[in-house]
């Protein structure tokens, strides 16, 4: 029996990244019993899994400036992001945080996917960006224009929203293994005036269309 056998018997009792010692004895019919063979040791594997782990946003929510500053719109179903310098009651914005502390160390890859349910009237493509803040401490249920948190973020990347019904990507890896915390925020903003694109929140009656960060192990 090699070692990888004798990891597969007991692996239901095993621990990750744990070095057992085995030793063999036979019995035959008659029930003669063997020596007991040389030690064979071996290490179970670590316990991070490269099989991806998909992780639903544990907050959503837009914000809104100007005379809906004060508001909050955590329950909505719908989160609006467009760009609108020339007037702050009509730009908003989007934030979206996960819960990553099931993870330990480095990860190999990280993909934000925000799923576009509505692209606005006036807007046939805009562009999407996607910054990495460090505050975990807005909650969707309190966060409003007044106080979002007020980094400035680290880019994570940007996209060409120009379809409906599809999720639009970013590659988070990085920002991922710079967070220690066991959470991870993002904030979504429009790159373009006066354009703008709607996307499914964790409340969305749509379960296939909400928020998601797909992470590899490391």
């Amino acid at each position: 029996m090699n070692s990888k056998s004798m990891v597969r018997m007991l692996q239901g009792d095993t621990q990750a990244s744990k070095t057992y010692t085995f030793a063999v004895k036979a019995k035959d019919a008659a029930g003669n019993v063997s020596a007991a063979s040389n030690a064979v040791s071996v290490t179970t594997s670590g316990g991070t899994s490269n099989t991806p782990i998909t992780l639903t946003a544990t907050a959503d929510s837009s914000v809104r400036g100007g005379t809906y500053a004060g508001d909050n719109y955590g329950s909505l179903t719908t989160m609006s992001v467009k760009l609108r310098a020339s007037n702050a009651s009509y730009d908003r914005k989007g934030y979206v945080k996960f819960n990553t502390s099931a993870f330990s160390g480095n990860v190999s890859s990280a993909i934000l996917k925000l799923y576009v349910t509505n692209i606005h009237s006036n807007t046939t493509s805009y562009t999407l960006e996607a910054k990495g803040i460090n505050d975990d401490v807005w909650t969707e249920a309190t966060i409003n224009a007044t106080n979002q948190p007020s980094e400035a973020g680290t880019s994570v990347g940007t996209v060409t929203v120009d379809q409906e019904g599809v999720y639009v990507s970013f590659d988070v890896t990085a920002f991922v293994n710079s967070q220690t915390d066991g959470a991870v925020s993002f904030r979504l903003a429009g790159l373009n005036e006066d354009l703008g694109a709607d996307y499914a929140t964790k409340e969305n009656a749509n379960a296939a269309a909400h928020p998601i960060l797909i992470v590899n192990g490391g």
